[in-house]
């Protein structure tokens, strides 16, 4: 149902190409929104699975519904790229009024078989790329003088202990952090 909550927004969802990212992104064109779909190409899509092609398919049905939509490819823990993301999507799209910073990894590594490597690739994607997609976009809030929203998606999983997860529980459990100290 289409309630316009969202019109004349623009959105930007962070790992939007696929699963609960483009749930959202989709549920905000329906009410309204512009919205941006960031995706990344590389080693951590899921095998098998094209996120740009996903991303793309995502854009042309919003867009054959009549809303406006663009895919956004970026590494969210890399902030030169991080920083071009933001650029294009305000000059194609507008200033973004609502971040949701969704994009994250998950693996199941056991700790004695995790590398320093996979453990900071978590932390870099699912706590670093929030803070640094929340800094530019609040950047250029500010920098306009509109008001805008942050959601950061947490996990269930950061106060659990499960085996396999002790670099992915922690970066959620930042993730919850940050976001207490945001607001």
């Amino acid at each position: 149902m289409n309630t316009g909550k969202l019109h004349g927004r623009v959105v930007l969802v962070t790992g939007g190409s696929r699963g609960i990212g483009a749930a959202i992104a989709r549920r905000c064109a329906n009410e309204g929104a512009s919205v941006a779909i960031n995706y990344i190409t590389g080693p951590e899509p899921v095998q098998g699975k094209d996120n740009r092609a996903s991303a793309q398919s995502i854009v042309d049905e919003i867009v054959a519904g009549g809303g406006a939509a663009v895919a956004v490819e970026a590494d969210v823990s890399d902030g030169h790229g991080v920083s071009a993301m933001v650029d294009h999507v305000t000059a194609t799209l507008g200033t973004i009024d609502v971040l949701v910073n969704n994009a994250g990894i998950e693996t199941i590594i056991p700790f004695l078989e995790m590398t320093e490597t996979q453990y900071q690739r978590v932390l870099d994607v699912n706590l670093k790329g929030e803070w640094l997609c929340a800094q530019a976009v609040t950047r250029r809030l500010v920098a306009s003088g509109k008001s805008g929203a942050i959601v950061n998606l947490a996990s269930i999983q950061s106060g659990m202990a499960l085996p396999g997860r002790s670099h992915y529980a922690p970066s959620k459990r930042g993730v919850e952090a940050l976001t207490r100290n945001l607001a």
